[in-house]
């Protein structure tokens, strides 16, 4: 099963007082989408507000568009919105806190809920499949085993997806570090990703090379993302909606073009 994902996320260099400064990334948000439609989408409480909010282009492109998102689920339960009143109405650093304190979660549980999302109804013991009419190739649960690429374990059976991101590099340490170090990545899980972004330059310099005036590559890449049907994401910085896009590009490119990805 392909797993098409983004995230939104606050890079800095941390130069503290005593000590060396060093880079730091943390995740503020994930969006996954799989080959099924089925979506994936958490907003991190772990990650230090009150420095990215002084980001002006992270507070106005990623946290606005967060706080709206929290603000309109806190919206439907009109009992805590009498109780609190209009606490959370105004775009502001104390409401959004207040926002992600109640609907953020902390990134070990995102990770665990993005192992259950790659793993649905999977990870149980060999010996529930061993000797029953289970094992029928056409049967339910082995055609779900195909969807699904899975494997046996130490005796357990666990999913091995594929997972594609644009600009890949970012997303991909963000998501196998919500599991801890490379070599704690879950049972199944590739020690990769797969960049759109490459194949959509593939495609482009595949595809449009005849073209008169289109000669260096962000020229070809230019006049490829004019072709007809190519998707245009209208909500970016969004995890979920680049999540949705990187899989309608996905698609575009694969039924267009037949780019083996």
């Amino acid at each position: 099963m392909k797993y098409f994902f983004d995230t939104e996320f606050f890079e800095r260099i941390k130069n503290p007082l005593f000590g060396k400064k060093h880079h730091l990334m943390e995740l503020i948000s994930i969006g996954i989408v799989d080959e099924d439609g089925r979506t994936y989408y958490a907003v991190s409480s772990d990650f230090d507000l009150k420095a990215a909010w002084k980001n002006k282009w992270l507070r106005e492109n990623v946290l606005h568009s967060i706080y709206k998102e929290l603000r309109d689920i806190q919206n439907e339960n009109i009992n805590e919105r009498i109780w609190y009143g209009h606490l959370w109405e105004d775009f502001s650093y104390r409401s959004l806190k207040v926002l992600i304190s109640w609907h953020g979660q902390k990134n070990d549980e995102i990770a665990a809920e993005i192992f259950d999302f790659v793993n649905p109804d999977l990870g149980f013991h060999c010996s529930g499949y061993s000797n029953s009419d289970f094992r029928g190739p056409n049967s339910p649960l082995s055609l779900h085993f195909a969807k699904h690429n899975v494997t046996d374990i130490k005796e357990y059976f666990y999913a091995q997806p594929e997972f594609y991101a644009y600009y890949a590099d970012y997303d991909w340490v963000l998501l196998c570090s919500l599991f801890g170090s490379m070599m704690k990545l879950p049972p199944g899980f590739p020690m990769y990703c797969k960049d759109m972004k490459q194949y959509l330059d593939q495609a482009a310099e595949s595809s449009v090379y005849h073209l008169d005036g289109a000669i260096t590559k962000e020229e070809k890449l230019t006049t490829f993302k004019k072709l007809e049907n190519y998707p245009v994401n209208k909500d970016n910085h969004n995890a979920l909606a680049d999540a949705k896009w990187n899989y309608d590009l996905y698609n575009f490119l694969k039924t267009k073009f037949f780019i083996h990805m």
